[in-house]
């Protein structure tokens, strides 16, 4: 019996995995849009510059989201991995290096979403679209090795504090106008029940405060790009 007892001890000071659900629900939202995006720039006319405005405010809002999710990444999660998972540092470094790898495409991608909004002009919406579809695939490879290489050690080596700070440290990071719109888009293009765990997290007057204002603002944005 004290054998027993003495195991029942130890299991119960295993610490729980952290739930990592957000960072699966980002995920979805940017393997949706980033898959969306070439078709929806293509389909622009050439010389419209009140719908190239509409589909090129989308792409910078998304680029914008990833640059700053990716940012949050390099500060709080590759270093900390480096420590705490010396076995897979070869992975982590290869991860890092794809995020410097996209952090050039998105730097040119916003540069020719500018110059597309200022001007129209399909030439410039094609080699966007390319662009956007090149990044699209270095992306979903990162994504699907974050998730099955990454996010287990993560569960099992951050507290959920500090898987905590890497969200708040992105969304610190977009203006306060575009987090009700970001969130809209992750909560729209992700499950209902890992959408319905990320609202859970949140305080009870900020979820309220989001489906009164913040929900209908992002159903006229979507309203919007979709037209």
């Amino acid at each position: 019996m004290a054998a027993l007892g003495a195991i029942v001890r130890e299991e119960s000071d295993v610490p729980a995995a952290t739930d990592t659900t957000e960072m699966f629900a980002v995920h979805d939202a940017f393997r949706t849009e980033f898959g969306a995006l070439p078709d929806l720039i293509a389909a622009v006319p050439d010389g419209d510059l009140e719908r190239a405005g509409v589909v090129g405010g989308h792409v910078m809002l998304m680029t914008m989201m990833l640059h700053s999710h990716h940012g949050s990444e390099d500060l709080l999660l590759w270093p900390v991995l480096e420590e705490r998972a010396p076995d897979r540092l070869v992975l982590v470094r290869h991860m890092e290096e794809q995020h410097a790898q996209m952090g050039q495409l998105l730097e040119e991608a916003q540069g020719l979403t500018a110059a597309w909004m200022a001007s129209g002009d399909r030439t410039q919406a094609t080699a966007l679209a390319a662009l956007v579809a090149e990044l699209d695939a270095v992306l979903r490879e990162h994504l699907s090795a974050e998730e099955t290489e990454i996010m287990p050690i993560v569960a099992l080596t951050f507290t959920p504090e500090q898987f905590a700070e890497i969200g708040e440290h992105s969304r610190a990071h977009v203006p306060p106008d575009l987090l009700p719109i970001g969130l809209g888009i992750i909560l729209s293009d992700t499950t209902r029940e890992r959408g319905e765990a990320i609202l859970s997290f949140m305080p009870p007057e900020a979820r309220a405060g989001f489906e009164q204002f913040g929900r209908p603002a992002y159903d006229a944005y979507r309203a919007r790009l979709i037209a």
